[in-house]
């Protein structure tokens, strides 16, 4: 086994360190202590109030192992891992008052809603909505220079979560009728959300960006059984071998089924 997989796996249990999430006005907890359960030291690397890593299955590091990107209400955050040094590398506006925060999804248009890092390039790649048009776009930040790049627009409907391994496709879902999910409150903060649904996305500062609420499960179940047209598809970011422009949508699969935690399969180095 190589020093390149063994360094993937060490970082794998990095995402046990804590992030912040004190409510509004409360005080972080310490940098540093020993869970008297465990034994073990534990570490708080961020300090922003309602900061979050990245969810389970997305890629939150940067290729030589050196950065992790973790998201906070006042933007996109890269943490240096061996000095554990923050820095903000894409801000997000001032926030309306009442809005949700501002790192999760159902933000306001002008926000960000960071995807994951770039597997080839220290980057990150990240969407956010025009507030004078609406139309999301797909940018990429570096996280070293801190310079960005817009790639593309995306049509109406189009909601991607995964970027490819040499930077150049996203793959997403929408749902091809007019209901968008939100019925089973997926994506809704209240008030808007319909009556007895519990929305399971969009957390309020005291939630933190990582609430579920109780009946989750309740939620999925019903989704499922709506049997929504939902259509898997791919965006291309950059001009491809044959003459492919950015922007080229392909479709790879028309399905009732609730397709979720899309990814792209990761080259894996020889042992």
């Amino acid at each position: 086994m190589n020093l390149r997989t063994l360094t993937a796996i060490a970082l794998v249990t990095l995402p046990l360190a804590c992030i912040a999430q004190a409510p509004t006005g409360n005080p972080l907890p310490p940098k540093t202590w020993v869970d008297k359960d465990t034994g073990h030291r534990v570490w708080r690397l961020s300090d922003e109030p309602n900061s979050g890593g990245f969810y389970f299955n997305v890629n939150a590091y940067t290729p030589d192992g050196k950065q992790m990107i973790y998201t906070a209400p006042d933007g996109i955050h890269v943490l240096d891992m061996a000095t554990r040094a923050t820095k903000l590398l894409v801000a997000n506006p001032p926030r309306p008052a009442g809005a949700s925060d501002a790192g999760m999804r159902g933000g306001p248009a002008g926000f960000v809603h960071a995807l994951v890092a770039g597997n080839k390039t220290n980057s990150v790649f990240y969407t956010k909505a025009d507030p004078a048009t609406g139309v999301t776009s797909v940018y990429k930040a570096d996280t070293n220079t801190g310079a960005i790049r817009k790639l593309v627009d995306l049509p109406a409907k189009r909601n991607i979560v995964s970027v490819n391994a040499d930077e150049t496709l996203v793959a997403g879902t929408y749902i091809e009728v007019d209901a968008t999910g939100k019925e089973y409150g997926s994506n809704v903060p209240p008030p808007a959300q319909p009556a007895g649904a519990t929305d399971n996305r969009v957390g309020s500062e005291a939630q933190g960006p990582h609430f579920q609420p109780t009946n989750k499960g309740l939620m999925m179940e019903t989704r499922l059984a709506a049997r929504l047209p939902l259509v898997l598809f791919t965006i291309r970011l950059e001009p491809g071998p044959n003459g492919e422009k950015p922007g080229t949508e392909t479709t790879l699969l028309h399905s009732t089924d609730w397709v979720n935690h899309l990814l792209f399969r990761r080259p894996i180095p020889p042992c």
